[in-house]
């Protein structure tokens, strides 16, 4: 198996999820409430690049900011919006997590 395929796989995964949470921003009627709707699309990006150049680091994060949203967005409510929001996020930062594994 390639050694870059999981890096491969979790920045694609991490794009995808950036990209879901800015479609649901895009739905604020005016531009200020656009902007505050887009606060977690850009935090995503920056865990994105930290875990492009430290994967180990970019994992942990992001698993961190999966369990968070299990609170802050109240998804063990709903076993879908956990399925949706939560679940993916922890995949991904585990999937960071393999890659860095994977190189040394």
């Amino acid at each position: 198996m390639n050694k870059n395929i999981f890096n491969r796989i979790g920045r694609i995964l991490l794009i995808i999820i950036i990209l879901f949470f800015t479609l649901f921003s895009l739905d604020a009627g005016s531009f200020l409430g656009w902007i505050i709707h887009m606060i977690p699309s850009f935090l995503l990006i920056i865990i994105l690049l930290i875990s492009w150049k430290w994967n180990f680091v970019g994992g942990i994060i992001l698993i961190l900011v999966g369990l968070l949203t299990i609170f802050f967005f109240d998804t063990y409510k709903s076993i879908i919006s956990l399925l949706i929001i939560t679940i993916p996020m922890i995949i991904c930062g585990t999937i960071f997590m393999l890659a860095k594994k994977t190189k040394s």
